[in-house]
């Protein structure tokens, strides 16, 4: 048995493309021709799934995109590393959670990618001396942590009613528990729980995470997959046919005149429109790209008050396995908090025959590993190992590790809500300024922020604000709905590919919202079944 891992939720969306329109495209990257344009209608900074999805999406609409990126890859924190060619691994985002409903299993499936599920049930969990512990002890650790959720959401509502500030979550566990006659052994369990259970998830301490933050607007994830060949596959098949030019550091965005513009390190100057940033937290908290004007306040605010965790993995392989087989998960109930605490089965996540295991660490732990020799990191880990499966186990032959905090081109995993920061602020971070200058990605993303889905919805948001400003999105108010099945039709070309249906009940309202169920054709038109109030509402089709 496996607590149920606190994930983001997220709604049904249509694909962006069909798989036979992506692979009829060829990967453009770094410069394209002696003399690569320096001009379009829009620029993206960052090839990451926020900026690819936003360039296809405006692409499809007939406008000249062009793609920067620093790195000499694409995917962002999407990194299947392929340094063992038979079993890439994926330093960065690995699952696609929820993948009954999520809109990247979708396309993955229309892309015919191999995914195989995730069992979050299948945890085999040793204790601090190597004891195997038993199911029972397994479900009751997870049936306290899911109390303990339960009284925090509690503390939390009785708390902001009576309009008391805002504390770090591990502030929170300690007043919840406060009184109770808790063991050595309850503690180092509840450790555990928290480890594995928030701290991995949110990539940062329950000491530094803001207690009314928690939980916002997670929910359990009940099914999950993994691509096998790896998950920036996406990413990479998605900029097929694009403008994509890599190794370029962007230095400078200017925003303020008739038309943007943009210097890279190599002393390139482009002019666009709009300029789509989707640097990462961390990058805009560095400062490391000047912009001009300066972002207004609002904006810095929410970059300053916002923080990036780090988690960081390490792959180990080994000449044989000496594990058992049938978990998905290991846990290993350190006496130590937060360190080597989350194991992955490798071998049997992607159903290879290659012994592998995956270490899984988070917050400051995870951040100081990188500045250890690889040798030691790796010593650290066996002996973790060593304890739950005995002394005799081999060493690894082979090993590969995340530095994901020392990464300059994001300096950080992905984002978190610290104390002194609330939710709101990842709405203004998605706020554009002026009429030139968007932003995209996951810290961009109030919904699903942490989240590759959140990036990929984010990209598709901003595309979508520049394609109404360029007046190529037109809104229809609906007249008729079908009270008796829901449905609502809405007359637009049916052979329009990878659409997904919008609303608004306000056209002032600032952003879209999403249709819950992808639309299907009738005739000429398109026929889609809103769970939300049609009656009234402005709908429009947007790819």
């Amino acid at each position: 048995m496996n607590p149920s891992i606190p994930r983001r939720n997220f709604v049904k969306l249509s694909l962006l493309a069909t798989a036979s329109m992506l692979a009829r495209r060829k990967l453009r990257a770094g410069p394209l021709t002696a003399s690569p344009a320096t001009s379009a209608d829009v620029i993206v900074i960052g090839a990451g799934m926020a900026g690819v999805s936003a360039a296809y999406d405006l692409q499809q609409y007939g406008l000249k995109v062009i793609v920067l990126e620093g790195r000499t890859r694409i995917g962002g924190r999407m990194w299947s590393n392929r340094l063992w060619p038979d079993d890439p691994v994926d330093l960065g985002a690995q699952w696609i959670i929820r993948s009954d409903s999520n809109p990247l299993r979708a396309l993955a499936r229309s892309l015919d990618l191999q995914v195989v599920p995730t069992n979050l049930q299948g945890i085999f969990a040793y204790d601090y001396d190597g004891r195997q512990l038993d199911d029972l002890t397994v479900a009751t650790i997870a049936g306290t942590y899911q109390a303990l959720v339960e009284q925090l959401y509690a503390m939390r509502a009785e708390r902001q009613a009576r309009g008391e500030p805002d504390i770090s979550l591990q502030e929170a566990v300690d007043l919840a528990v406060q009184g109770q006659p808790l063991t050595d052994e309850d503690r180092r369990r509840l450790n555990f729980a928290l480890a594995g259970q928030f701290e991995g998830p949110y990539a940062t301490e329950a000491s530094k995470f803001s207690f009314y933050a928690f939980g916002e607007n997670d929910n359990e994830s009940d099914r999950e997959v993994m691509m096998p060949k790896g998950y920036d596959q996406l990413p990479n098949l998605l900029a097929r046919g694009l403008d994509v030019r890599l190794g370029r550091i962007v230095q400078k965005i200017e925003h303020g005149g008739d038309r943007a513009q943009v210097t890279t390190a190599f002393g390139e100057v482009l002019e666009a429109d709009h300029v789509i940033v989707t640097l990462p937290l961390g990058v805009l908290r560095a400062g490391s790209v000047e912009f001009s004007p300066v972002l207004p306040p609002e904006k810095l605010g929410a970059i300053n008050r916002l923080q990036m965790g780090v988690v960081n993995k390490l792959f180990l392989r080994f000449p044989e396995q000496f594990w058992p087989v049938e978990p998905d998960f290991i846990g290993y109930v350190n006496d130590t908090r937060r360190q080597w605490v989350s194991w992955v089965n490798f071998t049997r996540e992607t159903a290879t025959t290659t012994p592998i295991l995956e270490a899984i660490n988070a917050g400051d732990f995870a951040r100081g590993l990188e500045d250890q020799p690889i040798e030691d990191v790796v010593a650290q880990a066996m002996k973790a190992l060593r304890v739950c499966f005995g002394p005799s186990i081999p060493d690894p032959v082979d090993w590969i590790r995340s530095t994901w905090g020392s990464d300059p081109f994001c300096r950080g995993s992905y984002s978190y809500v610290p104390v002194g920061a609330t939710p709101a602020d990842y709405d203004l971070m998605a706020q554009p300024v002026g009429q030139r200058l968007l932003f995209a990605g996951e810290a961009t993303s109030r919904l699903y922020p942490s989240s590759v889905h959140g990036a990929y919805l984010s990209g598709k948001r901003e595309a979508t604000r520049v394609l109404e400003r360029k007046g190529l999105l037109p809104a229809v108010k609906l007249s008729t709905v079908r009270d008796a099945t829901g449905e609502v039709e809405v007359s637009w070309p049916s052979n329009a590919p990878g659409y997904v249906l919008q609303f608004k009940d306000d056209l002032n309202a600032p952003n879209w919202g999403f249709s819950t169920t992808p639309p299907v054709t009738r005739g000429s038109n398109f026929v889609v079944k809103d769970l939300g109030r049609a009656e009234g509402r402005f709908y429009r089709l947007a790819r």
